[in-house]
C-alpha cells in the first residue's frame, strides 16, 4: 500500500518521536524531508548537496539518517554521507539537530571520517541498540573482490560494523565493552563485528535485541547475517556459503550467514526488519529483506533460518523502515514508501 509518494531517489526513513505519523526520509542526493501519514509532498528540511558527493549512477551521496534514543531531550539525529575532498572519497558521521522545524547543516558536528580507496562498497546504515550506542556498518572500501583486504583488516574501519559512544556532546568515545578494548592487538577499538563486503541495511529486533544484516555478495550470494560481538563474518575469505578466496576457507572461524540468495533471484540485497507488529500475524518473529534489482521481498524464520519469499514487487527496494508500532515500510527507490499490508 502505498504510503507516501513523489519522492526523489529515497533510500532510508525514520519516524520522528513524539509527532504521530511523522518521518524523516533521506534522498540520495542530499535532501532530508519530512512526511506525514494523509497528507500530500513532502517539506524539505535539509539540504546538504552542496555537502554530498553523489555522483550520478554512483553508490555514493546522503546513505541514511538515526533519530537519537534521547531526541525528546535533545533534538539530536545523526546522519552518513560521502563526499570527495581533494580528490579523496569520504565516508563521514556527522550529529545533527532537528529543531523548528528544520536541520541546519551549519550546525552540523563531524564525529568520524573514513578515507576510502574507491567510490562504491560504502555501508552507511546507522541503528542504535538496545544499549543505547550507535552502530554503523561501514563498507569494505570497495573495488572487486576487496583489492587491499580490508574485510579482513582489523586495524582500519573498512569492512567492520562498529559501536560508539555518542551520547554526550562532543567526539564519540569507544564502549568499554567493546571487543578490543584494552587489547594489544593494535585493532580498532570502535570494531564491533568484521568481516563485511557492503553492509547495506542493518536492524535490531525491537523485542531480543538481535541485530540483523543484509550484505551485498560479490559474484553469487546476497547474505543475511545476525551480528555477535567480536565475530568474523568471512568476506574476502567466504562469499555466502562458498570459499571466494582460496586456500584460507576454514569455515570454523567464520560466522554462516543464517540465509542466503543466488544471483538468479537478485543482485543487490537490502536488509529490513524483524517483523514485530500486530496486524499481520502470520509474519510475526520473521525477519524480512528485499532486492534492489528485482523487488523481491524475502522472510526468514528467526529460529530456525526457514526463508519463504514473501512478495514479487516492482518496487527498487533500498531500504525498510518500521512504524512505532512495528508494522513495516518498503523504500522505493523510484519514489514511493509503502506500508507491508495484508494482501
Amino acid at each position: 500500500m502505498p504510503l507516501f509518494q513523489g519522492l526523489t531517489g529515497p533510500v532510508d526513513i525514520d519516524p520522528l518521536p513524539g509527532r504521530r505519523g511523522t518521518y524523516l526520509v533521506v534522498e540520495r542526493e542530499g535532501l532530508i524531508k519530512r512526511v506525514v501519514e494523509g497528507s500530500p509532498g513532502a517539506v524539505v528540511v535539509a539540504d546538504f548537496r552542496q555537502r554530498v558527493d553523489a555522483a550520478a549512477g554512483s553508490e555514493m551521496g546522503l546513505l541514511s539518517l538515526a533519530v537519537s534514543p534521547d531526541y525528546k531531550q535533545t533534538r539530536r539525529a545523526y546522519i552518513y554521507y560521502t563526499r570527495t575532498v581533494d580528490g579523496q572519497i569520504q565516508a563521514v558521521l556527522s550529529r545533527v539537530r532537528y529543531g523548528n522545524g528544520r536541520i541546519n547543516p551549519a550546525g552540523e558536528q563531524i564525529l568520524l571520517v573514513v578515507n576510502k580507496p574507491f567510490a562504491n562498497h560504502n555501508g552507511g546504515s546507522i541503528q542504535f541498540g538496545h544499549d543505547g550506542y550507535l552502530h554503523l556498518g561501514i563498507g569494505d572500501g570497495g573495488g572487486a573482490g576487496d583489492p587491499d583486504n580490508n574485510g579482513q583488516d582489523r586495524r582500519n574501519l573498512l569492512g567492520n560494523v562498529i559501536r560508539i559512544d555518542v551520547s554526550r556532546p562532543g567526539p564519540y568515545r569507544i564502549p568499554p565493552t567493546n571487543p578490543y578494548v584494552g587489547t594489544a592487538s593494535g585493532f580498532r577499538q570502535e570494531i564491533w563485528a568484521w568481516g563485511f563486503r557492503n553492509p547495506w541495511r542493518m536492524s535490531f529486533d525491537r523485542q531480543t535485541g538481535a541485530l540483523w544484516l543484509g550484505d551485498v555478495g560479490q559474484a553469487r550470494w546476497e547474505e543475511v547475517n545476525v551480528i555477535r560481538r567480536g565475530r568474523n563474518y568471512g568476506w574476502r575469505v567466504m562469499e555466502g556459503p562458498d570459499c571466494f578466496n582460496p586456500p584460507n576457507c576454514g569455515q570454523g572461524r567464520f560466522v554462516k550467514p543464517v540465509a542466503y540468495y543466488g544471483h538468479d533471484l537478485g543482485c543487490s540485497i537490502s536488509g529490513g526488519y524483524v517483523y514485530r507488529g500486530s496486524r499481520l500475524l502470520r509474519l510475526r518473529s520473521w525477519y524480512l529483506y528485499g532486492d534492489f534489482c528485482t523487488g523481491r521481498i524475502w522472510g526468514t524464520w528467526t529460529s530456525d533460518g526457514t526463508t519463504r519469499l514473501l512478495l514479487d514487487s516492482a518496487a527498487s527496494i533500498t531500504s525498510f523502515g518500521q512504524k512505532p508500532a512495528g508494522e513495516l515500510l518498503v523504500v522505493d527507490y523510484g519514489g514511493t514508501i509503502y506500508q507491508i499490508v495484508r494482501g
